[in-house]
């Protein structure tokens, strides 16, 4: 099992402030602010006397004559938890309308027990809709609701990170079976003040669940997440209300308990103000990856898929769901604002050949929401409301600072591409690099170990990748892309001499802009009078070039000109990819490297590569070439 729940990470600015902007946008119709109410048990057909759902049969629930609910309230913010699942399927929650093509929930097997979390719109009638495909009982908890609010104290979302709290991990302890912890949420940044938390909760145990809540109440009989498989992570999202800064946390069964915190709703003592209100609309699809007109492919372990879920500019953070379809291993999915740095959080962990809907609440950026994937597996997000960003979100740039440049190291390895005036030049860790690779001609092993090199690679440097396998025998694909292909002898006559790979790249200052690796299909790639393959060498090495690299003189390193058994990037490998990855943070858009493009962008290589792409007069602007075997 992969678990993706790692260290700490530095707490970090939401992009929701409070107080007054000065040119703020109109606040949509449907603004709402939340209130909490005391977790409440809205549904359980285990017991309510209306018999266990069929298949392809919907419940509808009315909230708004309930204690305690407003009447005006126009979402609502549930766990829905399929309870003794009659057969693989899905459950679909929504308001006023026909039902929509998307899910908030879904069962692998007959018999599976499952939780997640949902922002659902309330219908005009005060009623929410329950469908499920497979049939089975279900389960459905209320921590707060959403009511109309132009302008609002508390109630308002204001993101965090996220940022770990806690991990029992760690700290070797556990939960006993029943016992009631008291959780602290500032240290994360919640103000004492605030109404609620937004929380990841992780729980590995015994099967059985896991709940939270506010201090100073007894247990509501409610639940925040399922753990189905004993030993094995579940992880939910939930608004837990707080007092003072803290809540309460039990489990049925004990076990570890690994919390993320997203965000808080604000508190009475707050300013008045638009920004974090929650516009509730309609669950829509906005990305799946089984669609031809996306991709049609599932994405390869390591991928991170950057894109704007919602044409809006006042969408400063947004209520998804993202479901994990057909996954071909374990691992986890991290989301988080795009063209920001990744956190070490998990927003939900996978089995291999699960299909798994994890509620979210994610801060937004001006380059829309971003998705890593640890494992191979579809992707697909519906989107069911938005919280408000009064200064429009597009408008602004994103609030990473440009790192200095990079000054040439003299320690155990080389940058390759260096200008004139030293500037060394590095991939923006702030966009993924699209990998354009053609395994036509490739060795046998050449899929698993380019996947293996990326996955070293990321590691190391903290940039994302996503892979697209095609076959059109390009040289290179344009800007911001990584060229794979495996050439013959005659196509690359430098394989004639002895080299067995080639690995290069297009820069300008301290931008690379494209690179590519190239392997000869000629040579079998196997330990002289052995069978023991060298490909996954050869593409770590070329890689490495690929990535910025040149070579060393030390032959431990996998940067030495020669190939050597090493399987993995050595540690001046590791110093090298590091400096010129994410630790420098985000390249400046607007700034010097991309200068001398303002007036003459570069060309698009798919036009201007017929052959060989090392040519910097087809690329256009000061543009210079590396290039290594």
């Amino acid at each position: 099992m992969l678990l993706g729940l790692v260290a700490a990470v530095a707490a970090s600015t939401g992009l929701l402030p409070t107080g007054a902007h000065a040119a703020p946008v109109p606040v949509p119709a449907g603004a709402a602010a939340y209130h909490p109410v005391d977790p409440m048990r809205l549904l359980d057909t285990r017991t309510d006397g209306g018999g266990t759902p069929a298949a392809r049969s919907t419940r509808t629930i009315s909230l708004r004559d309930r204690p305690g609910i407003p009447s005006d309230a126009v979402a609502a913010a549930v766990t829905i938890v399929a309870a003794g699942s009659l057969a693989p399927g899905f459950v679909t929650a929504w308001g006023d309308g026909e039902r929509p093509t998307t899910s908030a929930l879904n069962i692998d097997a007959a018999g599976q027990t499952r939780a997640n979390f949902a922002i659902v719109p309330i219908a005009s009638d005060g009623t929410i809709h329950v469908y499920t495909h497979g049939g089975g009982d279900l389960v459905i908890d209320l921590t707060g609701v959403f009511s109309p609010a132009s302008s609002a104290a508390d109630g308002r979302f204001v993101g965090i990170g996220p940022e770990r709290l806690l991990d029992t991990r760690l700290t070797g302890t556990p939960l006993a079976a029943g016992e009631e912890r008291t959780v602290d949420v500032t240290p994360a940044g919640v103000p004492v003040g605030a109404e609620a938390a937004v929380v990841s909760f992780t729980a590995v145990g015994p099967a059985g669940w896991f709940a939270a809540w506010a201090p100073g109440h007894a247990w509501p009989g409610t639940s925040v997440v399922n753990v189905s498989t004993p030993g094995a992570p579940a992880t939910a999202t939930a608004i837990v209300p707080i007092e003072d800064g803290r809540m309460l946390v039990t489990s049925l069964h004990g076990g570890d308990v690994v919390i993320d915190v997203a965000g808080y709703m604000t508190g009475p003592d707050a300013p008045s103000d638009a920004d974090g209100l929650f516009v509730p609309m309609t669950p829509t699809r906005v990305y799946d990856s089984r669609d031809a007109e996306v991709s049609g492919r599932p994405l390869v372990g390591g991928t991170t898929i950057t894109r704007r879920m919602l044409d809006r500019d006042d969408a400063g953070a947004l209520a998804m769901s993202i479901t994990a379809v057909e996954t071909a291993s374990a691992g986890f999915l991290t989301v988080y604002p795009g063209r920001t740095m990744r956190p070490n959080t998990a927003t939900v962990n996978v089995d291999a050949g699960a299909t798994l809907a994890t509620g979210a609440i994610t801060l937004s950026s001006p380059a829309g929401t971003s998705v890593f994937t640890l494992g191979t597996m579809h992707l697909v997000i519906d989107v069911t409301g938005y919280f408000l960003a009064t200064e429009p979100v597009a408008s602004s740039p994103p609030t990473v600072p440009a790192a200095p440049p990079v000054t040439a190291p003299t320690g155990p390895f080389r940058p390759a591409m260096v200008s004139a005036d030293g500037t060394v030049a590095r991939w923006d860790p702030c966009t993924s690099i699209d990998v354009y690779v053609d395994f036509a001609g490739a060795q046998p092993t050449a899929r698993a170990d380019l996947a293996n090199a990326l996955s070293q690679a990321t590691v190391a440097s903290g940039l994302q990748f996503v892979v697209h396998e095609t076959t059109s025998r390009e040289r290179s694909h344009g800007t911001h892309t990584l060229t794979v292909l495996w050439l013959t002898e005659t196509e690359l006559p430098a394989f004639q001499d002895g080299a067995v790979g080639i690995g290069g790249g297009a820069y300008s200052g301290g931008e690379i802009l494209a690179s590519w690796m190239y392997i000869d299909a000629d040579d079998p790639l196997v330990v002289p009078g052995t069978a023991r393959s060298m490909l996954l060498d050869v593409m770590l090495h070329e890689l490495g070039h690929a990535l910025g690299l040149a070579h060393v003189d030390d032959d431990t390193q996998v940067m030495f000109p020669y190939v050597y058994e090493r399987g993995v990037y050595q540690s001046g490998d590791l110093d090298g990819l590091r400096t010129l990855g994410a630790t420098q943070g985000c390249l400046d858009p607007s700034g010097s490297t991309h200068a001398g493009f303002a007036s003459s962008p570069i060309a698009d290589s798919r036009d201007a590569f017929e052959g060989d792409p090392l040519d910097p007069a087809s690329w256009g602007g000061d543009v210079s070439i590396m290039q290594f075997d």
